[in-house]
């Protein structure tokens, strides 16, 4: 009965080892294919104007651009909001911290994420939806 036992073990230990030894020979899974790239988002700055961007806070910079003081822990910043006209005509506000070298009638990429930037078209583009 030992002598089964024993062999039972060997065969089980010989098949598990197969298994393990032939998923290494698997052929790979293919990789996902990425994501197609968004078209880029491109608008024209119709105005300008200075505004003070609360850092820190739960609020973001909403209440610092409304002019509201700065509660403990957080800073006032220079900051320009924009207000751009999308190549599709949607009207979009964006503020920016300072300093930044755009100005009104210029055209712009609508870079988004985790907050939403403005970034100068290179030459030669134009806006378009």
């Amino acid at each position: 009965m030992a002598d089964i036992s024993r062999k039972t073990g060997w065969l089980l230990a010989i098949g598990v080892a197969s298994l393990v030894a032939l998923t290494g020979c698997a052929a790979p899974r293919p990789i996902a294919a990425m994501a197609a790239p968004t078209s880029m988002r491109t608008g024209v700055i119709v105005s300008s104007r200075q505004v003070m961007l609360q850092i820190g806070g739960a609020e973001g910079g909403v209440l610092g651009a409304l002019g509201a003081p700065a509660s403990a822990g957080e800073t006032l910043a220079p900051a320009t909001e924009f207000i751009v006209r999308q190549a599709n005509g949607r009207v979009i506000s964006v503020m920016q911290p300072q300093p930044t070298e755009l100005h009104p009638g210029e055209a712009v990429e609508i870079i988004r994420g985790v907050t939403t930037r403005l970034a100068p078209l290179p030459a030669g583009m134009s806006p378009v939806g």
